[in-house]
C-alpha cells in the first residue's frame, strides 16, 4: 500500500502549480506567463516573510522574545486551519478521476492518505515560510543555542498536522451535511462562516484577565504563554521544545500529532466512498414547465449571470465572503473594546484613531471576487466571447456583481462602526468614503491582475479560488496598500486627518479610473 499511496501522491503534486506544464511547454507565452506567476508568488511569500518579521520585532520590543516560538505556531496554526477548511473538502472528494480510481484495485486508504498529503505538502510551505522567517528572528535576538534551532526547524514539520487533520474532518462534515442540499452552496457558506466566527469567539470565552494570576500579569511574555495555553496547548508544548532545546517535547508532540493525524485518516476513508456517491450521483425530475419569460437590461442580465456563478460554487463563496463578514465582525467587537484605552486619540505622536477607516476597508479588499472571476469562467470562456458584447459590458457586469454583494455588509459595518466609536462629522466622513474608496479599487484592481494573470485551464475551483497568482495577488496587495495608507494616515497630526483623508482617496480614485480605463480598452 506504501508503493500505491507514493504513486498516488505523485500524481497529486505532479502538476502542482502548473509547474509540469511550464517545464515542458513549447508555447513562450506559457513561459513568460509561468515566469510572471513565479515573481508573483515571490512577492507575496516577501510580504508576508516580512510581516512575520515585524510581528516578532514587536514581541521583542515588549521583552517577549522566548514567547514568539509559541506564538508563531499558534498564528500558523490559525491560519492553516481557516484556510484548508475552505479548501479541504473539495480537495479530499475531488471528482476528476474518482470513476478511474474506483475501477483500479487501489484501497480507500491509499486515495484518501494521498489526497491528505497533498494538503499537508500545500500547508508545508506556509508553515516553513512563515517559522523560518520567524526563527531567523528568534535567532538574532533570542541567541539560542544550536539545539534550540534545531528542534525548531523540525518542528516545521509537525506543526500543519493537527490543522490539516482538523480542517480535512471538518470539511468532510460540511460536504457530507451539504452533499443532497438543493443550495449546497449556501449551505456549505454558511457552515464555513459559523466556523470560522467561531474559531475567532471561541478565544475570547476561553480566557479572561481574571484567571490569569496576578504576578503573571506583570511580565507580557508570561501572559502571553497562559492566553496561547488555553487557545492550543500543543502550541506551548512545541514551543517550549524550541526554546528549551528538547528532543523530548518534540518527540511527544510529533506522537501525539501524528495518532490524531491516524484516527481522522482513517475515519475519512470508511467514508469516502459513501460521501462521493452522494455528490457526484444526479436525479433528474422531467417536471419542466415553461413559465413567463422576463426581459431585462444587458447590464443587469450580467449581474444576474455573475451571481448564479458565483452562488454555484461553495468554494468561490466561501473564499470571497470572508472579507466582508470579518468587516461586520470588526465593527460589533468596537462595542466590546475599550478604544480610549486600546488605541486612544494620539498614542506616541500617531493618531491611532484615524486608521480605523482603512482597518474596516482593508476588510473588504481582501479576494474581492473580480480577481479570480475570469478565470472562473473556464472552459465555458467561450460562451461569453461569442455573444455580440463588448468587453467593457463584461468586466462592468463583474464589477457591479461585486459592489451589490459589498452593499449590504458596507452599510451594516459603517453603522455599526459610527455608533460604536461615536465619531464626529469627519471621521463619519471617512468612516464612509474610505472603505467605499478601497471597495471600488479593490474591484477594478482584482480585474487587472486577472486579465494579466489569468487560469482558463484548471481541473478543481480550489486550483483558481485559492491557488492561482490572480487570487494572491488580488487578494493580498489591495489590504497590504490599505495598510500603507493607515500608517500615512497615523503619522498625520489630528487637526489634519481630513486632509490626509481627501489626499488617499483621490490618489486612490485616480488609480482606479486609470485601471479601469486600461481593463477595458479592447
Amino acid at each position: 500500500m506504501l508503493r500505491q499511496i507514493w504513486l498516488l501522491t505523485k500524481l497529486e503534486m505532479h502538476n502542482f502549480w502548473g509547474i509540469n506544464v511550464w517545464l515542458h511547454t513549447a508555447d513562450k507565452k506559457a513561459k513568460r506567463k509561468g515566469i510572471l506567476m513565479a515573481l508573483a508568488y515571490v512577492f507575496v511569500a516577501v510580504v508576508i516573510a516580512i510581516y512575520v518579521c515585524g510581528l516578532c520585532y514587536s514581541m521583542v520590543t515588549m521583552e517577549a522574545t522566548k514567547v514568539i516560538p509559541a506564538y508563531l505556531i499558534t498564528i500558523t496554526t490559525v491560519l492553516t486551519l481557516v484556510f484548508s477548511v475552505l479548501k479541504a473538502g473539495g480537495t479530499l472528494f475531488r471528482k476528476q478521476g474518482y470513476e478511474m480510481l474506483s475501477a483500479m484495485p487501489i484501497g480507500n486508504t491509499a486515495v484518501v492518505c494521498s489526497r491528505f498529503l497533498r494538503l499537508y505538502l500545500e500547508s508545508l510551505i506556509f508553515t516553513a515560510l512563515v517559522m523560518v522567517s520567524g526563527l531567523v528572528m528568534y535567532g538574532y535576538y533570542g541567541t539560542p543555542g544550536f539545539r534550540a534551532l534545531f528542534v525548531g526547524s523540525l518542528s516545521i514539520f509537525i506543526i500543519p498536522l493537527v490543522p490539516v487533520a482538523i480542517s480535512a474532518g471538518v470539511g468532510m462534515l460540511i460536504t457530507g451535511i451539504s452533499s443532497r442540499m438543493k443550495h449546497k452552496a449556501w449551505v456549505e457558506a454558511g457552515l464555513v462562516i459559523l466556523l470560522v466566527g467561531g474559531f475567532m469567539l471561541v478565544p475570547s470565552f476561553l480566557v479572561g484577565e481574571e484567571e490569569i494570576p496576578p504576578e503573571i500579569l506583570k511580565s507580557y511574555g508570561d501572559v502571553v504563554l497562559v492566553i496561547l495555553g488555553k487557545v492550543y496547548p500543543p502550541a506551548v508544548l512545541l514551543g517550549d521544545a524550541i526554546v528549551e532545546g528538547s528532543i523530548g517535547k518534540l518527540l511527544l508532540a510529533l506522537a501525539g500529532t501524528l495518532a490524531f493525524f491516524g484516527v481522522v485518516i482513517g475515519i475519512v476513508a470508511v467514508s469516502f466512498h459513501r460521501i462521493c456517491a452522494f455528490l457526484f450521483s444526479t436525479t433528474a425530475k422531467h417536471d419542466y414547465q415553461k413559465e413567463r419569460l422576463h426581459k431585462t437590461s444587458l447590464i443587469k442580465a450580467l449581474v444576474i449571470r455573475e451571481s448564479r456563478r458565483y452562488f454555484a460554487s461553495g468554494v468561490y463563496v466561501t473564499n470571497t465572503i470572508m472579507g466582508p463578514v470579518m468587516a461586520v465582525i470588526l465593527s460589533i467587537s468596537f462595542f466590546f473594546l475599550d478604544m480610549g484605552e486600546m488605541m486612544g486619540d494620539v498614542s506616541a505622536g500617531m493618531n491611532m484613531r484615524a486608521a480605523i477607516p482603512f482597518m474596516l476597508g482593508a476588510t473588504f479588499a481582501i479576494m474581492p471576487i473580480t480577481a479570480v472571476s475570469i478565470s472562473m469562467e473556464g472552459k465555458e470562456a467561450w460562451i461569453l466571447k461569442s455573444l455580440p458584447l463588448g468587453r467593457k459590458e463584461i468586466l462592468d457586469g463583474k464589477i457591479l456583481f461585486q459592489l451589490c454583494l459589498m452593499a449590504p455588509f458596507y452599510v451594516a459595518a459603517v453603522i455599526i462602526s459610527s455608533m460604536a466609536l461615536r465619531l464626529d462629522v469627519l471621521e463619519v466622513f471617512g468612516m464612509v468614503a474610505i472603505p467605499v474608496i478601497l471597495i471600488l479599487f479593490s474591484s477594478v484592481f482584482g480585474i487587472a491582475i486577472n486579465l494579466w494573470l489569468p487560469k482558463m485551464q484548471w481541473d478543481s475551483e480550489v486550483a483558481v479560488v485559492k491557488q492561482s497568482a490572480s487570487a494572491m495577488i488580488g487578494g493580498l496587495v489591495p489590504a497590504f496598500i490599505s495598510g500603507i495608507c493607515a500608517l500615512a494616515v497615523m503619522a498625520i497630526p489630528q487637526a489634519y486627518t481630513w486632509i490626509g483623508y481627501v489626499v488617499i482617496g483621490l490618489v486612490l480614485v485616480t488609480v482606479t479610473g486609470v485601471l479601469y480605463n486600461r481593463n477595458v480598452r479592447e
